[in-house]
């Protein structure tokens, strides 16, 4: 039989997706086109490792929040759906109005964009609060844990990545977390993510909107895969003036350990130069940290530690 081929050619629509899975087929994974600013600044704190300070350096970052900046409320998030040790140091399961996953399912079914919708959602938010206290006083935060009972943690029926998959909510996922802050008067979010190279903390780690630390220990196989991570996010990130850098957070740096090498090599995956002085601080060990059994106790042994002053 004789075969005959023909073929239409069409022009193909390259689609940034701000996942990992994507990111490597692409010279940048930043969207072409000019994205709106957020509303709220957005804090994301990541890892590739866990167990190396990612949660601790939050929890360090919300006491110094409260000590310089006490009359400018914050939105906490615990973004970890695996192991959400934010919620769990909460110690309030059960009792939660409302959760990130929640927050996530009315993302995906836009329901988000209801006025009536985004009041609600305010109203319940507004009942769950953290409690920070500095040297002076104690201050209550608002907060978001991962999930409101077992099941929707163990269920999952919307996340990060489905939601970064449908074209119109490629970026939203920020914007929306921003728009809740804003809306509960909020000077910052900051947000626990998942750690490692998980989809679920895509789409804010490729959001050049959000800032970004990410917090590695000293060992060879957190460093490598910081810059594993990095180097996926920094591609194609035109660092400028203006431009929100990501920053290394490193923890766990002792006395006795010369950190000139692993800073090199980190600091080398920056195209530009320029525009990254303290991209990376240091976060000197201390064992008090080790052993951590409750929010009130991590936050009374921060107090006059050096990584919590850096």
């Amino acid at each position: 039989l004789m075969i005959l081929y023909e073929y239409e050619y069409s022009p193909v629509t390259v689609r940034t997706l701000p996942l990992f899975k994507k990111a490597i087929y692409e010279d940048s994974i930043y969207p072409t086109e000019q994205l709106a600013d957020l509303s709220c600044p957005v804090f994301a704190f990541h890892s590739y490792k866990g167990g190396v300070g990612r949660t601790l350096s939050l929890i360090a970052f919300a006491k110094a929040w409260s000590s310089n900046l006490s009359n400018q409320k914050i939105l906490i998030i615990d973004a970890d759906i695996e192991a959400p040790g934010l919620t769990w140091l909460w110690d309030n399961e059960g009792n939660s109005e409302f959760s990130y996953l929640d927050l996530l399912e009315i993302i995906q079914t836009s329901d988000f964009d209801n006025d009536l919708i985004r009041k609600k959602v305010v109203e319940q938010v507004q009942l769950q609060t953290m409690k920070i206290y500095n040297e002076r006083k104690n201050l209550e935060y608002y907060f978001l844990p991962t999930y409101r009972y077992r099941e929707q943690l163990l269920d999952i029926y919307a996340n990060p990545e489905s939601i970064a998959s449908a074209h119109k909510s490629r970026y939203s996922l920020a914007e929306k977390i921003s728009r809740l802050g804003e809306m509960l008067g909020a000077s910052a979010v900051f947000i626990d993510l998942r750690a490692g190279l998980s989809e679920f903390s895509a789409p804010l780690l490729f959001d050049m909107r959000v800032k970004k630390y990410i917090v590695s220990s000293t060992s060879y196989q957190s460093i490598r895969g910081t810059k594993l991570i990095l180097n996926e996010m920094l591609k194609g990130l035109q660092v400028k003036e203006n431009t929100i850098v990501p920053q290394i957070l490193l923890t766990m740096v002792t006395k006795d350990i010369d950190t000139d090498n692993i800073q090199n090599e980190l600091l080398e995956l920056y195209d530009n130069q320029d525009y990254i002085d303290n991209a990376i601080i240091e976060l000197p060990f201390a064992s008090e940290l080790i052993h951590l059994q409750t929010l009130e106790d991590i936050l009374q042994k921060l107090e006059g530690r050096d990584f919590y002053y850096n």
